[in-house]
């Protein structure tokens, strides 16, 4: 199967070398892991001002638990939209929908509403 060519402008031809101090190279590896992304990404995200989310370890377990709540959710929002017949109120999909994201933003540390 050929693989998909991303277009011109996408594509990721210049590199940039920069010194660091073994300090400052450290801050920024734990800054990655925390991020859960590879250096690359973190140091490409945080130079073009492009939020990071990274989860506080404390918060991990909690997050993981409440993977599949999200998943039944997604899965019950699916077919409502498809038509197919739900004895949950629309109201009742959209009042969970927005609890769990308001949870999300929480274990994140960001804002909530």
């Amino acid at each position: 199967m050929p693989r998909h060519l991303l277009p011109k402008e996408r594509i990721r031809d210049k590199r940039v070398d920069v010194y660091l101090s073994q300090t400052e190279i450290a801050v920024i590896e734990a800054k990655a892991k925390e991020a859960g992304l590879r250096l690359a990404e973190f140091l490409r995200s945080s130079a073009l001002g492009q939020r990071i989310h990274s989860l506080p370890a404390a918060n991990a377990r909690l997050w993981a638990e409440l993977a599949p709540t999200c998943s039944n959710l997604n899965q019950l929002a699916r077919s409502a939209n498809e038509g197919r017949v739900i004895n949950i109120p629309a109201n009742l999909l959209i009042e969970l929908h927005n609890q769990v994201q308001e949870l999300r933003m929480d274990l994140l540390g960001g804002p909530s509403r």
